[in-house]
């Protein structure tokens, strides 16, 4: 089977730990389950500032003798937005359950739990030039605009000025310039 499988022992395998230590086989009536296994993370105190970091390398071979020869850099390009929906990766709050301190208020039902929306836009992307041996760093940046308001149509509004920053030269750019750079690092605030 595929090792995307997980492994658990079902109720007929009732070895303990000091058995499994031993080397104790199981019995023949034994049996394993395997099933899929989905891991997700969910947020439950969004931040102020998120930052995310783009895994950009992909290992080509299992030695490990070798530092960088077995390392490839994935240099394609991955469309990020300029405002970001959080809602759906929050976790549940305990309070929406019943679960809350008995002074808050508990106005939904499970069934109905609220949804606080999270959103979140653009201020700075990192861009890496080069390859796995060499390279450099460049950053797009968004200067200060009006303050920012939850309503997503008025988020969406880029009133904003953009710079390219490389080392010492900073020249303005476009906010299209600074969304088609392959990001390896994006950088939002909490809108």
């Amino acid at each position: 089977m595929n090792e995307e499988f997980t492994r658990s022992g079902t109720s007929t395998d009732r070895r303990t730990a000091p058995d499994i230590e031993n080397g104790q086989a199981a019995s023949e009536s034994a049996q394993t389950v395997r099933t899929r296994a989905l891991k997700r993370y969910l947020i439950a105190d969004p931040p102020a500032i998120l930052v995310i970091h783009l895994k950009r390398f992909q290992q080509i071979t299992k030695s490990h003798m070798a530092i960088f020869g077995n390392l490839r850099k994935i240099d394609d390009y991955v469309d990020y937005p300029e405002v970001l929906d959080m809602t759906e990766f929050l976790a549940p709050r305990k309070a929406d359950y019943g679960l809350g301190n008995a002074n808050e208020n508990h106005h939904h039902s499970p069934q109905e739990p609220s949804r606080r929306r999270v959103l979140y836009r653009l201020y700075a992307v990192v861009v890496h030039l080069g390859n796995m041996l060499g390279g450099h760093y460049i950053a797009y940046a968004a200067a200060p605009g009006q303050p920012s308001t939850p309503d997503k149509r008025a988020a969406t509004q880029d009133d904003r000025s953009w710079y390219f920053v490389s080392d010492t030269s900073v020249r303005q750019c476009s906010r299209e310039e600074a969304m088609r750079g392959k990001a390896y690092i994006c950088f939002y605030q909490r809108i």
